[in-house]
């Protein structure tokens, strides 16, 4: 073990620097003097870094149960079927979960069958509730107790949505619509098991 002022041996070569010695400056602060390589290396453009990085997010999800879908090696939550990306109006180039990006979204499946054309991110949020999608999560709550709410007063009666109940089904539903329906009064009671 080296002590101070005694110069290390080395076993086998000593390491190589990784730049050469006049490209090294001579620092001192509190933790002592040291050698530090300075430079500047210029940065990639955003565009083509995003395809990357977005691969790189998706496959760092924390998803419990991964779903399976045709005959591919990968999985993810739910299936993916189509994938937009996009910065600014430019479209990246990517490929992911065996799907090639667009700027082409989908509405909702039986309200809006057509092809949702999404000019720049900013724009998403508006073109998918045109097409019968409420993206915001805050959103699809409020209108879910509003609905709920709306069609108990309807049969005369108030609504009982729990916040567990509530969190359970806000995301099962892309454009939130409550149904007012009853049973046959002679179905109310209960029979005896004989």
């Amino acid at each position: 073990m080296p002590t101070a002022g005694r110069p290390r041996r080395w076993k086998a070569s000593p390491p190589r620097p990784a730049w050469p010695q006049d490209a090294l400056e001579r620092t001192t602060d509190a933790k002592g003097e040291r050698f530090v390589h300075r430079s500047m290396k210029p940065g990639a453009r955003t565009a083509d870094l995003l395809a990357e990085v977005v691969a790189e997010a998706v496959a760092g999800m924390p998803i419990p149960k991964p779903m399976r879908w045709g005959g591919h090696d990968y999985a993810f939550a739910r299936p993916v079927h189509w994938l937009v990306l996009l910065l600014g109006t430019e479209v990246i180039d990517a490929q992911l979960l065996g799907v090639k990006s667009d700027r082409m979204s989908r509405g909702h499946r039986f309200e809006h069958d057509k092809p949702v054309w999404i000019g720049q991110p900013g724009d998403y949020m508006e073109a998918l509730a045109a097409a019968r999608v409420l993206v915001d999560p805050t959103e699809r709550r409020a209108r879910i107790v509003a609905e709920v709410g709306k069609a108990a007063a309807q049969a005369g009666g108030s609504a009982r949505v729990t916040d567990d109940n509530l969190e359970q089904v806000v995301c099962l539903t892309e454009w939130p619509s409550a149904v007012l329906c009853g049973f046959e009064k002679e179905l109310w009671r209960c029979r005896r098991k004989r």
